[in-house]
C-alpha cells in the first residue's frame, strides 16, 4: 500500500490530497444518531438506559480514534499533507469554528432575549422566583481560574515546541489536558449539585444549553490535546509540521474566550 501511494505521489500533478474512500464518516454519523436519540429520549423521560448512552460515547471516542489513526498515517507516514493541503485544513478549521461562533451567538441571543424581556409565565423577572442562581464566586470562578491557566499552558506548549524543546512542550500539553479534565469534573459536580434542571423553565434550557454546549467542546478539545500528546510522543510533530496540534491550539483558545462570555453572561450579568 505504502509502495502504491509513494508511485502515486511521485506523479502526481498536483499538491493536493485526493482523499481516498472511507467508512469512518459514515459510521460516525450513525453513531451520532444513536447518541442524541437516546439523550432526547432521556430528557423527555422516555427511557433512562443511562448504560446505553456510555456505549454510545464509548462508540463515538471508538470511531474518532479509528478516524484520527488514518488521519495520522496519511500526514506523518504517506506523506499526503503538502504544505498546500494544510493550508487548506487550517482555512477549513477557521470556517469551522465560523460556524460555532454562529452557534454560540445564537444561544446567546436566546439568553438575552429571555433575559431582557421575561415573559409572564415566569413572572415578567429573570431569574425566575423558582430558580437559586450559582453563584459567580463559587465553582464556575475556579473553573474559570483552570480554563484561562489551560490557555497559557497551551501557548507554553506551543511556543516551546516551535523552539523544538520537546520535554517542555510535552510537559505544557500535559498540564493543558490536566486542566481541561479538571474543568470536565467540576462542570460535572456544578450540574450535580445544581438546584435547577433543564426543564425549570426557559432559564434552565438556555442556561444548561450554554453551558452544555461549552462543556461537550471542552471534552471534545481535551481528547484531541490527548491525540496531540500521543503525536507528540511518537516524534510525529515537529516545528515546521503540527497541522493538527495548530488546529487544537486554535480551538482551545476559541473555549477559553466563549467561556468568559458564558461565565460573564450567565453566572454574573443574569442573575
Amino acid at each position: 500500500m505504502m509502495q502504491k501511494n509513494m508511485k502515486t505521489n511521485l506523479y502526481q500533478s498536483n499538491p493536493f490530497h485526493l482523499v481516498k474512500p472511507s467508512p469512518w464518516p459514515m459510521y460516525l454519523v450513525f453513531g451520532l444518531f444513536g447518541f442524541l436519540l437516546n439523550l432526547t429520549m432521556m430528557m423527555h423521560n422516555i427511557t433512562d438506559n443511562y448504560m446505553m448512552l456510555l456505549i454510545n460515547v464509548i462508540t463515538l471516542i471508538y470511531i474518532g480514534l479509528l478516524w484520527s489513526r488514518d488521519i495520522m498515517g496519511e500526514a506523518t507516514y504517506l506523506g499526503e499533507h503538502t504544505s498546500k493541503v494544510s493550508e487548506g485544513l487550517n482555512m477549513g478549521f477557521l470556517l469551522f469554528l465560523m460556524t460555532e461562533l454562529m452557534w454560540f451567538f445564537g444561544m446567546f441571543w436566546a439568553y438575552f432575549y429571555s433575559a431582557l424581556t421575561p415573559s409572564v409565565e415566569i413572572g415578567e423577572i429573570w431569574p425566575p422566583m423558582s430558580i437559586m442562581p450559582m453563584q459567580a464566586t463559587d465553582l464556575p470562578l475556579f473553573n474559570t481560574l483552570m480554563l484561562l491557566m489551560s490557555g497559557a499552558t497551551m501557548t507554553y506548549s506551543h511556543h516551546a515546541l516551535m523552539a523544538r524543546n520537546r520535554f517542555n512542550s510535552m510537559f505544557g500539553l500535559f498540564l493543558t489536558m490536566l486542566l481541561g479534565f479538571l474543568f470536565i469534573i467540576c462542570q460535572y459536580f456544578e450540574y450535580y449539585y445544581c438546584s435547577y434542571t433543564l426543564a425549570d423553565s426557559v432559564y434552565g434550557s438556555v442556561f444548561f444549553m450554554l453551558t452544555g454546549l461549552h462543556g461537550m467542546h471542552v471534552m471534545t478539545g481535551t481528547l484531541l490535546l490527548c491525540l496531540n500528546f500521543y503525536r507528540l510522543y511518537n516524534y510525529q510533530l515537529t516545528s515546521e509540521k503540527h497541522t493538527g496540534f495548530n488546529t487544537s491550539i486554535l480551538l482551545w483558545h476559541f473555549l477559553d474566550v466563549a467561556w468568559l462570555f458564558v461565565y460573564i453572561v450567565c453566572y454574573y450579568w443574569g442573575v
